[in-house]
């Protein structure tokens, strides 16, 4: 933030369907009674009366700002210290609006502290068989409020981050995963596959069939399998609804207990701000090896080599090893392993593994072979990171 002749400004993104690619980087500007942003070819002035301000993206970083008088316009800064900005703060309406997103934020990092209090206070019978009775909660939720949930997380986690073309994602990725795809029974959602520009060998999944595979993840695999035996485990994710059952487990015996009666007023009212769970959420074991398990069955069903998983895995736990052996520092290392992507998201255990190869015996096809295809996104995936990284240092060297 930049304090300039009585006027507070910020860098930050708008959004417009004028600007190039929807979206452009600018600077927010506060005065008295008035927020303007500006960038290159345009600048656009909202009165500070009515406007709205909200918070989003991972862990409610970001503050959004849009006006109803200029619906076609928003834009964002992830300086926080805007909320701290006088002339904001001497708008009653203004003022509110930072107060209730304040206390939202406050909700959600609150929010898995206070489920360890509630688990605790609960009947022992009822959190032992807690798994059963999230499973039955979450059929209650209906698919269309499920897809829009993640649909709106997945919105808010592209914020920031370079995604792969959608063209070019369905001409590069569908033909290695279309098998899979195809493998799923009646499936609740028609799931959708994005690629983002991470170094990081990890993928996620959100409610509503949304899967999101890391560029590192793809260029580390050696094979299709490998990359289908991930993305199988993260389907598997979404058709058990371990997304949903997470949130319901973070809630309450009452609200459990409503839901399994068909009550949705509750959890509706409780995620509405609750993104940040969904995007950095762990699995339980239970919730793993039940993802490994219906993983498998799918592979099986799409006649895939089911042991891809767990080769990828092996792949990943030999390479920490390696890296943890040559780093003598103990704090160099800890923080090594807290940045370990796929292997701290689901953990790979040699027990897993096992448990992988085992329901895998005997299981030696013939199976298809969609290594032409895989060749092919490999080499479009590292074209693309590479494009992006130039983009970046021209950026740069611009600035």
């Amino acid at each position: 933030m930049a304090l300039v002749g009585g006027e507070s400004k910020y860098q930050g993104h708008g959004f417009n369907e004028g600007l190039p690619k929807g979206k452009a980087s600018g600077e927010i500007t506060v005065t008295q009674g008035v927020v303007r942003f500006q960038c290159t070819g345009s600048d656009v002035s909202f009165s500070l009366e009515g406007t709205e301000f909200s918070l989003g993206g991972a862990s409610d970083r970001l503050v959004f700002i849009k006006h109803g008088s200029q619906p076609n316009w928003s834009f964002y800064t992830s300086d926080r210290t805007i909320l701290q900005n006088q002339y904001l703060a001497n708008n009653a309406s203004v003022a509110a609006q930072i107060k209730k997103a304040k206390r939202t934020r406050w909700f959600n990092h609150s929010l898995m502290l206070s489920v360890v209090a509630v688990v605790i206070l609960l009947p022992l019978g009822f959190v032992m068989s807690m798994d059963v009775w999230t499973a039955l909660a979450a059929e209650q939720v209906p698919e269309e409020w499920e897809h829009s949930l993640g649909e709106t997380v997945y919105a808010q986690y592209q914020l920031g981050e370079r995604f792969m073309e959608k063209e070019q994602v369905d001409e590069m990725l569908m033909p290695v995963a279309k098998p899979l795809l195809s493998a799923l029974e009646d499936p609740r959602f028609e799931a959708t596959l994005a690629i983002v520009d991470d170094p990081a060998i990890n993928a996620f999944a959100l409610p509503g069939g949304f899967v999101v595979i890391n560029s590192g993840l793809i260029l580390a695999a050696d094979s299709a399998e490998e990359v289908l035996g991930v993305l199988s485990h993260e389907l598997a994710h979404v058709t058990e609804q371990h997304s949903i059952r997470n949130i319901i487990s973070a809630a309450s015996v009452y609200l459990t207990i409503d839901l399994i009666v068909g009550d949705m007023t509750g959890l509706l009212a409780m995620v509405a701000d609750a993104a940040p769970l969904l995007l950095h959420q762990q699995f339980s074991r239970d919730f793993e090896r039940e993802a490994d398990s219906k993983g498998y069955e799918l592979l099986v069903k799409a006649n895939i080599d089911p042991r891809g998983l767990a080769s990828f895995f092996e792949k990943l736990i030999a390479e920490r090893e390696e890296q943890l052996a040559k780093v003598e520092d103990d704090t160099a290392r800890d923080i090594l392993t807290a940045t370990e992507g796929l292997l701290s998201t689901h953990p790979a255990t040699e027990e897993r593994i096992a448990y992988i190869l085992a329901l895998a015996e005997g299981n030696d096809g013939p199976h298809i072979n969609v290594d032409d295809n895989f060749n092919a996104l490999k080499d479009a995936v590292k074209l693309f990171v590479v494009s992006n990284n130039k983009g970046s240092e021209d950026a740069t060297d611009e600035n």
